[in-house]
């Protein structure tokens, strides 16, 4: 039996149907991974401007602040270097396992601030206003505080020309 004219297109209908079908869902995916990633590069942005515009705030000598801020993306904790740091120096890190990538950041960059993303990696910049870690041990040149709630608290004492930073502890 041969088949009709009809069945024959019908075949190709069902084929270029199946590609359209695929090519949609391909670049779907795509897109909507795009925008994903461009929310969390905004959220990481805004996230640097709130913390770098609330150091600049609070550098004036005597002022504290206890200000909290929401972690970008997949943020687990952030790590503040002292400015005046060199290379090498103890490391407060609040129970968090800190890669050695910190560590041997700590006086090789102008960084002093590293947040700290659940795959393990960092992501470095920079305060404008030079900070003082101040942790339990006053040798520490940098003090990590781990967010796992998403939410930073911070204790922040004016200095003058400098900003202290310490983990937040309520009284």
């Amino acid at each position: 039996m041969k088949p009709k004219r009809g069945q024959i297109s019908q075949i190709f209908v069902y084929i270029i149907t199946l590609l359209v079908i695929g090519l949609v869902i391909m670049f779907g995916y795509k897109g909507i991974k795009t925008i994903t990633s461009t929310a969390q590069t905004g959220d990481t942005l805004q996230f640097k401007n709130e913390i770098n515009n609330m150091f600049a705030s609070s550098s004036s000598y005597g002022s504290e602040d206890y200000p909290s801020f929401k972690m970008p993306g997949s943020a687990i904790g952030i790590c503040f270097v002292d400015s005046a740091a060199g290379k090498g120096g103890g490391i407060e890190d609040d129970g968090m396992k800190i890669s050695n990538l910190i560590t041997d950041a700590i006086g090789s960059t102008e960084d002093n601030t590293y947040l700290i993303r659940a795959d393990g990696g960092i992501d470095p910049f920079k305060i404008d206003t030079p900070l003082t870690a101040v942790g339990k041990n006053p040798n520490s040149k940098a003090v990590c505080i781990s967010t796992p709630s998403g939410t930073l608290r911070v204790h922040l004492i004016g200095k003058g020309k400098t900003v202290g930073v310490e983990k937040y502890t309520p009284k």
